[in-house]
Parts: C-alpha cells; sequence; structure tokens
C-alpha cells in the first residue's frame, strides 16, 4: 500500500510541474500583391473608367469589327495602361484627337490571351481618351479558321 501512496505522489509531483513551451519559429510576414493574377492589367498605376463599344457583326464569316473607345484615368506617373485581349488583331490605337499611340501587343499566356501596352504619357490629361480598331472571331463551337485542327 505504501508503494502505491509513493507512485501516485511521484507521479501528482510531476504532473503538477509546468512545462516549458517552446514558441514556434515564425517565417516574416510576405507582402500580400493585389496584382490579379489572371489579367495583364496595372490598375494602380491606370485603369479604365468607361467603355464606348462600337462593333460590326458579321454572321457570315463569325467575325467582330469593332472600335472601343475607353475613358482613363492614371496617375501622374503612369507611362502606359495594359488592356487584355484574347483573339484579337489590333488594327489601330488612337488618342482622342486622333493621333495613332504607340503600343504593342505581347506574348500569348496560356489561360490569359496577350496583353496590349498602351503609351499613355503623351495624352492630354486629366482623363485621355484612347480608341483601338480591333477585330476578331468570336466563339461558335468550332476551331478558329486560321487554326489547323
Amino acid at each position: 500500500m505504501r508503494f502505491l501512496v509513493f507512485i501516485f505522489s511521484i507521479l501528482t509531483l510531476f504532473s503538477c510541474q509546468q512545462k516549458e513551451m517552446k514558441e514556434p519559429k515564425s517565417e516574416p510576414i510576405k507582402q500580400v500583391s493585389n496584382k490579379d493574377v489572371h489579367s495583364f492589367s496595372e490598375p494602380e498605376s491606370a485603369f479604365v473608367t468607361h467603355l464606348d463599344w462600337d462593333a460590326d457583326l458579321n454572321f457570315e464569316d463569325k467575325t467582330i469589327s469593332a472600335t472601343a473607345t475607353w475613358t482613363i484615368k492614371a496617375t501622374e506617373n503612369a507611362r502606359n495602361i495594359i488592356f487584355d485581349t484574347k483573339d484579337l488583331e489590333v488594327i489601330s490605337v488612337k488618342d482622342q484627337e486622333g493621333n495613332l499611340l504607340k503600343n504593342n501587343v505581347g506574348e500569348t499566356k496560356e489561360f490569359l490571351g496577350k496583353s496590349l501596352k498602351v503609351y499613355i504619357f503623351d495624352c492630354p490629361a486629366p482623363s485621355p481618351l484612347i480608341r483601338c480598331m480591333h477585330s476578331g472571331y468570336w466563339y461558335s463551337g468550332r476551331p478558329h479558321p486560321s487554326r489547323s485542327v
């Protein structure tokens, strides 16, 4: 019986002691980006506030020829605005005065399409208008005519 009391006392003594807690290793907090991974755009420098889209549809060829006129809001240091495109042929990009704007279409990236970078640093402020004439095919359930099957 004494043995059981001794064992019980020892167990009670050890169970009442506080264990030293080790703090978990913490990694530095990573900066969270507001960048939309599904877009090429950089809205922190320039973004669209209004779109006026005038389109001609050719039902026989299943093509769209259109002019998109964007009203842009840009920061003071914005040099360009980037749009997302997919299966479009950009014909021309002009400012509100009708002057051609320097632009370039990026390489195709899977699931994203192509970027259209328009250089806006020469546009009149405060809200430059950009007119972009473009054409393309709409989805018909069949492969694009310019692509081999």
